[in-house]
């Protein structure tokens, strides 16, 4: 009997090893230390030599990045070193979208076309011609670039997302989504509602659920053709979705029934989560990136690095409080690394914290 239960143990951990190896295979193993918005005219790298900059990464601890994927030589030298190299593609949204496309501009519930806020202009991600031309962008991307990994930007239903109190808009309401809906539903708007307020208002009150659901049928179809592309590739490319960081209890569910975004769907085909917690854009604390991120983790089983802001918005973001949020986003229960959001944002003093924490979290 002894023995029996020494095999069975063995057999166990050796199981348990060879799924580890996947899961690091699959660009996951611990740390993830990137960061965003890498370019080589940033000021740190500004005028150096792909093996220079590729150098200065790795002396500050990085061991991945965001950009920096269209120069061919500059990735060679960023593989050399065991740094990978990431695209971040943003898809619904846009005010170029709304001029060359102006019916991909949502219809809010009240029948108006939707308002930009600020620097977003949200864009309907039903139409079709929007898909297909965020399809053929990903596609050349990969056939392009020796890419490591492409993550999903804006890969939602419209909503500016980014502050305490979010305006929570349901959309679109525009003739051919709504007909997409009934086709797609076998749910018949009735024939004597015609004004775009009572249509919706009918939704609503009497298919909300079926409306929510459709909504993140079509945000969930299109990471799966996302994913076809991919696994098309000569290459292993991961592929990771930028989420927004609410829970499902969070705002009445407005994850589902305003973002569209339904973590445990997208886990089918999705290898990488990476919440966007930017805390203080959000108004929230430090403790608060850690329970997203655990979320994410315990609704998809996916690894997940949570990208954490740098920048100085709305108010001054200490070196002190950025080290904290960059500890408790690698340490987080479900956590395998950390996205810094976005190297333009690095003082000298954050530029310090990153190398501090990044070397001490270890190597590659």
């Amino acid at each position: 009997m002894p023995s029996t239960i020494m095999t069975f143990l063995a057999v166990f951990f050796i199981l348990m090893g060879v799924l580890a190896g996947d899961v690091r295979a699959q660009g996951a193993g611990l740390p993830v230390k990137a960061l965003y918005g890498f370019s080589p005219k940033e000021r740190d790298f500004r005028g150096k030599p792909p093996e220079q900059m590729a150098q200065t990464l790795e002396q500050w601890g990085v061991t991945a990045v965001f950009g920096g994927y269209k120069d061919s030589s500059l990735v060679a030298a960023l593989h050399a070193r065991g740094i990978r190299v990431f695209a971040e593609v943003a898809l619904f949204v846009g005010k170029n979208y709304w001029k060359r496309f102006p019916h991909s501009r949502p219809i809010v519930s009240t029948g108006e076309p939707m308002a930009p806020e600020g620097w977003y202009y949200g864009v309907n991600p039903v139409i079709p011609e929007i898909r297909q031309h965020s399809l053929e962008k990903i596609r050349r991307l990969i056939e392009r670039s020796a890419v490591d990994g492409v993550w999903l930007d804006f890969i939602r239903w419209p909503c500016r997302w980014e502050k305490p109190i979010p305006q929570l808009l349901q959309t679109s309401f525009d003739p051919f989504t709504l007909q997409s809906f009934q086709k797609d539903t076998g749910i018949h708007i009735p024939s004597g509602l015609e004004a775009i307020p009572d249509r919706a208002r009918w939704i609503l009150q009497h298919h909300r659920e079926d409306w929510t659901g459709w909504k993140c049928q079509q945000i969930t179809e299109f990471v799966r053709q996302v994913r076809e592309i991919l696994n098309r590739a000569p290459r292993k490319v991961l592929l990771g979705v930028f989420g927004v960081p609410w829970r499902s209890t969070d705002l009445d569910g407005a994850i589902r029934h305003i973002i569209a975004q339904d973590y445990r769907a997208l886990s089918a085909h999705v290898d990488v989560f990476s919440p966007m917690v930017y805390h203080k854009l959000c108004g929230k604390d430090a403790s608060w990136v850690a329970e997203i991120t655990t979320w994410v983790w315990e609704m998809t089983g996916k690894p997940v690095w949570p990208i954490v802001q740098a920048m100085d918005e709305p108010g001054p973001l200490t070196p002190q409080e950025f080290r904290q949020v960059v500890n408790t986003a690698m340490e987080a229960s479900g956590s395998q690394g950390v996205i810094i959001f976005n190297l333009r944002a690095l003082s000298p003093k954050k530029i310090g914290v990153v190398k501090e924490v990044f070397r001490r979290s270890g190597s590659h």
